[in-house]
């Protein structure tokens, strides 16, 4: 049955996204643990439990749960084999779990269920929720190694290393694995998507190699303009890829003993991460809100962009029918009569049309207009014809062409046909109507005419033909045709009343 697979979709993707997650959170943990890591087991970074924060962000509970629990052992085996005691290991994992559990609480509650980094105000929310929840982390992390482990260590420099190896490892990397899971299938099935990050990745990765390939601090400084340029011209989500590998390539290097931080503090392992770490973050806060404020102002720009065209639209089209309004259609005519085009410019109005309101009411009323003017639009398709509603149950049109009184008899025989000939459904009851036509031919020689002139005589030949009797059409006389309409059985205006 074919209502089965539609069921089974949302499932099928939730499972794939908590695979592709769990996945991504092998790779940064192994490669953090591998590359980023020094001698004495500190990382400037540790990007990992962005991971889980993202699977309680967007998964469903109980995928969330079983990623986190997956990834909890990982976290343990792969610590272990880093040189980690068991105990130092255990430790580490559930506080990772404890800050990406409470970091996720907080986040759905300030930065929205859509967690949009790239917007500004919810990229200084997520900033300040997870320095917060870092420092409890840390605070807990040092006091049970003291504690618990007997460890020796530096209370205030421990706490504070590990507050901003957390905090930075959340933001190079939350929006980069929020933008994974929400995009990598269409990134995959649309490989242009993945052009930009890819470019700004080795972009990024050339000029950090570049500014660590020296023992001197002003190629340090010179990432930020490089990088600052970027952020003007880069969406969020590439730009936080660029800043995730630059943290990557910093952290490795100066892990490694390379580049100005490493050779100022060669020694002292916990002042060289902290070092490395401060200018990391301050990097990344000012490349990161440049660019938010970038992306600010465009989503500003194109708002106002979007909220212009809605008004010129407004301002020319019948918000009811959608067709265009009297303004537009004087400008299509005298447009039409200056590049001295030949025309024909119909009048039509629905017969009795108070009735309806009267009957069925002024909902029913302008169901019936919109479906008038969806069948005018169908009957006039690929005659490059311009549709206008005057107001209440008034329409005109313009087609261009060189018509005969025997072509404009066939064309209104037709609107009548295909207009009328089916009943409208009003309030569940089938209604037929009638109209009444004027119509006037325009050429070459009306072109110093204004349009309201040839506005006029249709409008003559539209009170004719309700005078008539209505249901019914009239075609204004032209000094060409009077022979041409004794044939056609068209009645004419009454060439009187043009002359008054």
């Amino acid at each position: 049955m074919r209502w089965q697979p539609r069921r089974r979709a949302e499932p099928a993707r939730g499972i794939r996204t908590a695979a592709t997650l769990t996945f991504v959170f092998v790779v940064t943990a192994t490669v953090t643990r591998g590359l980023c890591t020094d001698s004495e087991g500190y990382s400037a970074i540790w990007p990992a439990n962005a991971v889980m924060l993202v699977a309680l962000l967007t998964l469903r509970a109980r995928l969330a749960l079983g990623v986190l629990g997956v990834c909890f052992v990982l976290n343990l085996v792969i610590n272990t084999f880093s040189g980690f005691s068991l105990s130092e290991a255990f430790l580490a994992s559930a506080l990772n779990v404890f800050q990406a559990t409470v970091v996720a609480f907080f986040t759905r509650r300030f930065c929205g269920g859509t967690t949009d980094l790239a917007r500004l105000p919810r990229f200084l929310a997520f900033t300040m929720i997870a320095l917060s929840v870092s420092a409890i982390e840390a605070g807990i992390g040092t006091e049970l190694e003291r504690v618990w482990l007997g460890s020796p260590v530096i209370a205030f420099a421990e706490w504070l290393q590990w507050i901003l190896c957390d905090t930075l490892g959340l933001l190079i990397a939350t929006p980069v694995v929020l933008a994974l899971a929400r995009n990598w299938e269409k990134g995959v099935q649309k490989y242009r998507v993945l052009a930009e990050p890819l470019i700004l990745a080795a972009s990024s990765v050339t000029l950090t190699i570049f500014a660590f390939s020296s023992s001197q601090w002003p190629f340090l400084l010179l990432l930020y303009p490089a990088l600052v340029f970027l952020a003007f011209h880069a969406h969020g989500a590439s730009m936080s890829i660029a800043m995730f590998c630059v943290s990557l390539c910093a952290s490795a290097l100066t892990a490694h003993g390379v580049g100005p931080v490493a050779s100022l503090e060669p020694g002292s392992y916990l002042i060289r991460e902290t070092m490395l770490q401060s200018y990391l973050f301050s990097l990344i806060l000012t490349v990161l809100l440049v660019n938010s404020t970038i992306g600010e102002n465009r989503r500003y720009t194109r708002r106002l962009s979007l909220m212009k065209r809605h008004l010129e639209y407004l301002a020319t089209h019948d918000s009811l029918t959608s067709l265009i309004n009297r303004s537009c259609f004087q400008g299509r005519l005298m447009a039409a009569l200056e590049r001295r085009s030949y025309g024909a410019l119909f009048l039509i109005d629905v017969d009795y049309f108070k009735q309806i309101n009267d009957t069925f009411g002024h909902h029913a009323g302008d169901e019936f207009l919109k479906e008038f003017s969806q069948r005018m639009a169908e009957i006039l398709k690929g005659r490059n014809a311009a549709i206008a509603r005057f107001g209440g149950d008034e329409f005109a049109v313009i087609i261009p062409g060189h018509f005969s009184a025997r072509a404009i008899d066939h064309l209104c025989a037709s609107f009548i046909r295909d207009l009328l000939l089916h009943p409208y459904r009003l309030a569940d009851t089938e209604y037929h109507v009638t109209t009444s036509i004027g119509v006037t031919l325009f050429g070459p020689k009306d072109t110093r005419r204004e349009a309201g002139d040839i506005m006029r005589r249709a409008d003559i030949a539209l009170y004719e033909a309700k005078r008539a009797g209505r249901n019914g059409y009239r075609l204004f006389p032209d000094g060409d045709m009077p022979d041409l309409l004794s044939h056609t059985g068209v009645r004419p205006a009454d060439t009187q009343a043009v002359d008054a």
